[in-house]
């Protein structure tokens, strides 16, 4: 029991008589010894009378019981119950203690948290002489005084960063505390005018404290009660009072298929999940509230205060890469801020198009089993693979194979003179390697017959040396003509389309070392390669007589006697010889 209320006592009517009165009996003490029982003291033995003529064994007591002026026994005008007395030690049928119980009025004060009581008792007490004489107490009692001394404070919790825990309380007013001993805890406590409290003037920090518990031991003593000791327990409670850490996300990869996402009045699966956010926080006990920042298109929203959702359609062909700023309060204010970034993943979203065939031509003479072309086709979305295949019909397909990549060969000889042109229906569809086929294009092609450009001019042509001569280059069509190989420097061309060669003969002498001079000449009438042909064209010298001789040669030796040039001139001369004399010759470049 805590707190009494003080009550008043009046004892209306008691008898006593002592064996011999030296003086008046004097009532020294009324008090509670127990959970039921009342004892009164006098200051010297006595007996007890129902009436000043009649003695009895068993005195009683009658009075009342009240707190203000509420009474819990009896009331102001009336006679309260009485109540018989027991003697302590009595000698004969005196004694000086006499005790009474009151279990259920005890019992209702206990129940009220009554701490103390006044008295107001009036007793009638004889001499020997029967003279009654009426004495009259006031007095303070203490319900709580039988009890004794314990130490009523309980565990304790008390938050981080705080030195004062709590004022320590005994069920006895005047009580005073100390640390009992060193065990466990108690040294990192003290105790200053019965307030507990941490050594440590910033108290414990709950978040780098491994310990959330601490265990002390405490004692109270009290004068005239005996020591008491008592073990508690001190918690240690979070405060908010870090900031967040980091803000955590459930799925660590953050991607999302292009499509379309909407918020409608109500949520649907059609929202796309990004993550479930958390926050990282030392703080056990918080709460956390997120919101978005620099959310540039506001596709993003939160959803029931965790859900971080797309709310928007997201297309790959426009955007790759979605960011937005995550922010974390928690429950005192502090923030953190954390930039999620989610990459857009392409979806098979979209028809091929553009499906092209190139070239559209085909070179006369073109062997059977060659790749002549190549299909393609295009798609918005990022990396498709396309499957391209034959579509049936009334075209010339079964003269050629088409991969699935796409590569187009004929499989016959090509022959303008026979065919100069070729139908085929070809389809292209996209998709991947584990889904085909989701959306194709029809595409119908003409392929034409070209021949293959050709310098039908000659290629060898015989001129006198030392002369200029031209020559008409000329193509099976109408062709440009260039040199492409010149390496003596002695042609040129001119005339319409660069088809008038000429050659600079004027140095040339067939009597030197080189006899003929060449050239490399092109025909163009396109870009593509059967549209462009070579030609080495060769010049051959004539040796023309352009030369005076410059000497007479005479070989031989006249009537075939030997001697020398000198003895046959003066012997042809002198005509002393006869017969064939010399061979003549002449020295001619």
């Amino acid at each position: 029991m805590n707190t009494f209320n003080r009550f008043i006592i009046t004892t209306l009517l008691v008898f006593f008589t002592s064996q011999a009165f030296a003086s008046d009996p004097v009532i020294t003490e009324l008090k509670r010894i127990d959970v039921k029982t009342f004892q009164i003291t006098f200051d010297q033995p006595v007996q007890g009378w129902e009436s000043v003529t009649e003695s009895i064994d068993n005195p009683r007591v009658s009075y009342s019981i009240n707190k203000g002026a509420t009474y819990y026994l009896g009331s102001p005008s009336s006679n309260s119950p009485s109540r018989t007395l027991t003697p302590i030690s009595p000698i004969g049928r005196f004694a000086t203690q006499w005790t009474w119980e009151e279990t259920a009025i005890l019992a209702t004060l206990d129940a009220d948290n009554l701490d103390s009581v006044d008295i107001n008792l009036g007793t009638y007490v004889a001499n020997n002489n029967n003279e009654i004489v009426l004495k009259n107490l006031k007095q303070t009692i203490s319900l709580t005084d039988y009890l004794p001394l314990a130490i009523t404070t309980n565990n304790l919790t008390t938050p981080e960063g705080v030195q004062t825990i709590a004022t320590l309380s005994a069920n006895k007013d005047g009580a005073t505390f100390s640390l009992d001993g060193t065990a466990d805890n108690n040294n990192l406590f003290k105790i200053e005018n019965s307030v507990l409290k941490f050594k440590n003037a910033n108290g414990a920090d709950y978040d780098t404290t491994s310990s959330k518990i601490y265990t002390i031991h405490i004692k109270a003593t009290k004068s005239g009660k005996a020591d008491t000791t008592k073990t508690i327990e001190v918690t240690l409670t979070d405060v908010n009072d870090s900031t967040p850490t980091d803000i955590t996300l459930s799925n660590s990869t953050l991607t999302i298929p292009e499509g379309r996402y909407e918020e409608t009045s109500s949520i649907s699966s059609r929202l796309f999940l990004v993550a479930n956010l958390g926050a990282i926080d030392v703080d056990t006990t918080n709460t956390f509230t997120f919101s978005l920042e620099n959310n540039t298109g506001n596709f993003f929203k939160i959803i029931n205060n965790t859900k971080l959702r797309i709310i928007k359609s997201v297309d790959y062909e426009v955007i790759k890469t979605l960011s937005v700023d995550v922010k974390v309060t928690d429950g005192a204010g502090h923030e953190y801020t954390k930039i999620v970034t989610v990459v857009v993943t392409d979806v098979n979203d979209n028809t091929p198009k553009n499906l092209q065939l190139n070239p559209l031509t085909i070179i006369d003479g073109t062997p059977a089993n060659t790749q002549i072309a190549t299909v393609s086709a295009t798609d918005a979305d990022a990396n498709t693979q396309f499957y391209y295949e034959f579509v049936i019909g009334e075209n010339d397909n079964n003269k050629f194979a088409l991969t699935i990549d796409g590569k187009l060969s004929i499989t016959e000889t090509v022959n303008l003179a026979t065919k100069s042109s070729y139908k085929v229906y070809i389809r292209v569809a996209d998709g991947n390697a584990s889904d085909p086929l989701k959306r194709d294009l029809l595409g119908e092609f003409t392929l034409t017959v070209k021949p293959r450009l050709t310098i039908t001019s000659s290629n060898t042509l015989n001129i006198n040396e030392g002369e200029n001569t031209t020559h008409t280059l000329t193509a099976n069509e109408n062709a440009t003509f260039s040199i492409i190989e010149n390496t003596s420097n002695l042609f040129s061309l001119s005339g319409t389309n660069n088809a008038t060669l000429a050659f600079n003969g004027t140095t040339t002498d067939f009597e030197s070392a080189t006899k003929s001079y060449s050239v490399k000449v092109k025909a163009t009438t396109g870009n593509e390669d059967y549209k462009n042909t070579e030609q080495t064209i060769a010049i051959n010298l004539v040796d023309i007589n352009d030369n005076t001789p410059t000497d007479i040669l005479l070989t031989g030796n006249i009537d075939n006697n030997v001697g020398t040039i000198e003895d046959d001139k003066r012997k042809l001369l002198d005509g002393s010889s006869s017969g064939t004399v010399a061979t003549l010759t002449t020295t001619d470049a």
